[in-house]
């Protein structure tokens, strides 16, 4: 909530960069009407990302239309759309329900932070408004939250995932069938065979497949993309050395106070 006076009054002491992580909803396909890819992509495409980054989270957040980010070595370009509240209404019509009469009331479910609140009561409010559907929100204390999503007692759940590897296998494997993160129920065949292959090759070849495995993915959409995560610090400008980056990791050893700039 003080990032912005930060950088208005001293923004020598704060500084951002983007984080290798994904903030995202996740369905369980196992459960009507999540079980139709129809349904799963309307819900996507009314959720107004740029919305949420620039009056919610504030932080430097970038909307999200992947699970994995794009890095100089990752950049398929899926030219996918993640906000049409048009063709959301044309999908849900074709799953069933036009203009959201029959769709039942569901439940998204989240960890008590007052943060994923305000992203749940917004996504709330778009599906509301352009499909005319109605979801109750449920915040639920962090083991509880664990146990309801593993053991697929839910509708839709609040996820994330941050990776210390930088790469988008670390992502995508997650979503193979009976992986232990893969809390959504989703399995097929196709992904998995892309990661598995993707595994023994290297190079170019390797990247070729993990972008074949998410498009499968975005296709599907077990999971609802929102935006990238970013690293927000707070430092004191007599702090000298100090290496931000993606990954969350600080050079410890090269960092020092350089005490003719303490105030």
């Amino acid at each position: 909530e003080k990032i912005a006076k930060y950088r208005e009054s001293e923004p020598e002491k704060i500084t951002t960069v983007e984080a290798y992580g994904t903030y995202f909803y996740l369905f369980n396909v196992t459960k009507a009407p999540f079980d139709n890819p129809l349904v799963r992509n309307a819900l996507s495409l009314v959720v107004n990302r740029q919305s949420i980054v620039d009056n919610i989270t504030k932080a430097g957040q970038i909307p999200a239309s992947t699970l994995s980010l794009m890095t100089e070595s990752y950049h398929p370009d899926f030219n996918n759309e993640i906000y049409n509240p048009d063709k959301a209404r044309q999908l849900l019509a074709e799953a069933g329900y036009p203009g959201g009469k029959g769709f039942p009331t569901f439940t998204v479910i989240y960890n008590t932070a007052d943060a994923h609140r305000k992203i749940a009561l917004a996504i709330q409010q778009m599906w509301k408004t352009e499909l005319g559907i109605d979801a109750q929100i449920e915040n639920q204390e962090w083991k509880t939250f664990l146990s309801t999503r593993q053991d697929l007692h839910f509708d839709i759940s609040r996820a994330g995932s941050i990776s210390t590897l930088a790469d988008p296998q670390d992502f995508l494997n997650s979503y193979t069938t009976g992986h232990g993160m893969n809390d959504t129920g989703w399995s097929n065949a196709e992904f998995d065979a892309l990661l598995e292959t993707a595994k023994v090759e290297t190079g170019d070849e390797r990247y070729t497949l993990l972008a074949e495995a998410e498009a499968v993915l975005l296709r599907e959409l077990p999971i609802i993309p929102i935006y990238y995560y970013s690293f927000t610090y707070l430092k004191d400008p007599s702090v000298k050395g100090a290496k931000f980056n993606a990954i969350g990791r600080l050079n410890y050893k090269d960092i020092y106070i350089d005490h003719s700039e303490k105030k």
